[in-house]
C-alpha cells in the first residue's frame, strides 16, 4: 500500500527536494493545501500517513485542533517545520502531537533521516503479536514454569 503525505502551505519547501525522498519511502506524490484549516478538513475526511505543518504559521488554537484531529492509532505522523526553531514553539508542538521537527528550507538528508525514524515507528505500530496460553487442570504440574520460559 502506498503512503500519502499532506503538505500545509509550502511547509516542506520545493517539491523537487521533497518528492524524491518521499518516493524512496513509498509515498505517492505529496498533496498540498494552502491553509491549516483546509488541512484539518482533509485529515478528517481522508487518511494521510504524513502531515507536514509550518509551525511558524500555526497558532496555539490550531495546534490544539491538530492534537484532537490526528488519529492516535500511530498511523498518522506529523512533521513540523519552521525557519527558526524556537524551543517554546517546538515544545508546544510536541505536546500537541508533533513527531518530528525540521528547519526550513528542508535538507533532503535530514528529511530522509526523519522519515527513517518515522518508518520505524510505523512498522513497530503494525507488528503483530502472539498470545500463548498455558493451562493445566491440576496444580503442581509446572504450568507456571512453562509459561515463564515461553515468555
Amino acid at each position: 500500500m502506498e503512503r500519502r503525505a499532506l503538505i500545509v502551505a509550502d511547509a516542506a519547501g520545493p517539491a523537487d527536494v521533497l518528492n524524491p525522498v518521499l518516493t524512496r519511502f513509498g509515498f505517492t506524490a505529496s498533496e498540498a493545501v494552502p491553509t491549516f484549516p483546509s488541512a484539518l478538513a482533509r485529515i478528517r475526511n481522508d487518511h494521510f500517513d504524513l502531515v507536514v505543518v509550518p509551525l511558524d504559521r500555526v497558532n496555539e488554537a490550531e495546534l490544539s485542533l491538530l492534537e484532537r484531529d490526528i488519529p492516535r492509532d500511530g498511523s498518522t505522523s506529523v512533521l513540523g517545520t519552521a525557519t527558526r526553531g524556537d524551543t517554546d514553539s517546538i515544545l508546544k508542538a510536541l505536546r500537541a502531537g508533533l513527531h518530528e521537527f525540521l528547519d526550513r528550507p528542508i535538507n533532503a538528508d535530514e528529511l530522509a533521516r526523519a522519515l527513517e525514524r518515522l518508518d520505524r515507528r510505523w512498522t513497530q505500530a503494525t507488528r503483530a503479536g502472539k498470545v500463548i496460553t498455558v493451562y493445566s487442570p491440576k496444580g503442581g504440574l509446572g504450568t507456571t514454569t512453562v509459561a515463564i520460559n515461553l515468555a
